[in-house]
């Protein structure tokens, strides 16, 4: 998985949604930017860019800005290198949980 570009597409699906910069929060959208910068250096291993990644995805999450756990989900999955068929009434990942439960609905 790419979990630096999952990280930017975190951050900015967080912008469009004007998630709050609470500046000096651990929860803002500045300290999450901040995150992204020093994640970009480059000198993370894999598990803690991981952990970072969760964290980001978890605050955007707990914002209450408009943005859900799927939402996440998709940007992780989108980032896997894995293709996944879509349901044609959603949009969402067709699985075994899904299985097209939503066919022909908006």
């Amino acid at each position: 998985m790419d979990q630096l570009a999952a990280f930017r597409d975190t951050i900015a699906l967080a912008r469009f949604h004007d998630m709050p910069e609470k500046p000096g929060s651990t929860v803002g959208f500045a300290h999450l930017r901040s995150m992204l910068d020093i994640a970009e250096s480059g000198e993370f291993s894999e598990s803690k860019l991981g952990r970072w990644l969760g964290w980001a995805q978890c605050a955007v999450v707990a914002a209450d800005i408009g943005v859900v756990l799927d939402d996440m989900k998709y940007i992780n999955r989108a980032h896997s290198g894995v293709t996944y068929h879509l349901c044609p009434g959603c949009g969402h990942p067709l699985d075994e949980s899904h299985a097209g439960s939503c066919y022909g609905t908006t």
